[in-house]
């Protein structure tokens, strides 16, 4: 009978965890901050008076901040921060990794340092006092890395993932739009979580149905 050590245990769970993180970070981030919705004493930017958070009147900013808008303290602050860092993170490290399979250096590159970026953003957006700054940065930096995966897409076969990360994108540049030009801001918390489930499976495609086969006539 074969015997497994605890080095060879060890070994397993990290390959499971190399191959499955961006599954696994997600996964473990939306319950985070399910949890944090649930701890949210109250308060939208409209009404500071309503109990508990409303997916399409609060944004997810409003979980990370010390005291709710109803001036309460806010008890969903640690759950809020673990879930945006361990999401911002997992966002981050999947550019990095999908940036391995695009052989156009110019784009891996633009990709791979564009990723980085969002995991350090990733961490400083959970400062209250940064966050405005921070959103900006992590808007900019995203429509480019988003814009630079959505034209790799565009040149493979991935007719669905093109089609999603078209999508995708036009809807990041809406949410953009909005934020930037302080228009249709009664709609934003919406299009915030709509955007961020978007994401969700766009990550997840491109983590799951790409490979280096796909891009390697792009040079």
């Amino acid at each position: 009978m074969t015997t497994i050590n605890n080095t060879q245990i060890v070994i397993i769970g990290f390959t499971i965890l190399k191959k499955h993180f961006t599954l696994l970070g997600i996964a473990v981030a939306l319950l985070l901050l399910v949890m944090a919705s649930f701890t949210y004493p109250g308060g939208t930017p409209s009404n500071p008076l309503t109990v508990g958070y409303r997916f399409t009147e609060n944004y997810i900013s409003h979980l990370l901040e010390i005291n709710a808008l109803n001036g309460q303290a806010n008890t969903a602050r640690p759950w809020a921060v673990a879930g945006v860092l361990l999401f911002g993170i997992t966002i981050g490290l999947s550019m990095v990794e999908f940036a391995k399979k695009i052989p156009l250096k110019s784009a891996s590159v633009v990709i791979t340092y564009g990723g980085l970026l969002l995991t350090l953003l990733g961490v400083l957006v959970t400062i209250p006092s940064l966050h405005h700054l921070v959103v900006t940065l992590s808007s900019i930096i995203s429509l480019i890395v988003f814009f630079y995966i959505t034209v790799m897409l565009i040149k493979s076969k991935l007719t669905t993932l093109k089609v999603l990360s078209v999508l995708f994108l036009m809807a990041h540049y809406v949410a953009c739009y909005q934020f930037f030009t302080r228009s249709y801001l009664e709609h934003l918390p919406l299009m915030q979580k709509i955007i961020h489930i978007s994401q969700v499976f766009w990550l997840l495609g491109l983590r799951y149905f790409t490979h280096k086969q796909d891009f390697e006539h792009i040079t």
